[in-house]
């Protein structure tokens, strides 16, 4: 896979390319090497199934994990019909990786607006993620589902 093939590459060679890692920093010798897996997290609401597939063709097998949470309800408070739950089969062919999950949220709180229901919702990712083995040694990349890192 594209993971693998990155996770055995030299790191320091990688990493210099970027301005990541310098042996001066190390006192000259070679640091510790860390694989950090990468785990991805976004709502989903209404974006079409195209921009998820631009999003794929960048992404495709690099993440360990990816959670999407989908709500009944949008920032105002406006009823929304579910879209997305039980398709993880479909993103996991997109994405190119066997661990998607989509969480459903759920809140019927009147008074919780705004970005305080999108936080909320957010928080939903972090659980997914603890969820699916993420520790403190992995990176989590929290992102809008229509945004690519291009």
């Amino acid at each position: 896979s594209i993971r693998d093939k990155i996770d055995n590459a030299d790191f320091i060679e990688r990493c210099n390319r970027y301005g990541f890692i310098s042996k001066e920093l190390h006192g000259g010798k070679r640091p510790e090497r860390k694989n950090r897996r990468l785990f991805y997290g976004s709502l989903l609401a209404d974006e079409p199934w195209e921009a998820l597939e631009i999003m794929a063709a960048e992404v495709y097998g690099v993440f360990e994990a990816m959670v999407f949470v989908e709500f009944n309800r949008t920032q105002m408070f406006y009823h929304r019909p579910w879209r997305w739950i039980n398709q993880e089969e479909k993103l996991e062919q997109l994405y190119g990786m066997p661990r998607v999950h989509i969480r459903a949220y759920v809140n019927e709180n009147r008074k919780l607006m705004a970005l305080g229901r999108e936080h909320a919702q957010r928080q939903e990712i972090l659980k997914g993620w603890k969820e699916m083995g993420m520790t403190t040694e992995d990176v989590g990349i929290l992102s809008d589902a229509d945004e690519t890192f291009t």
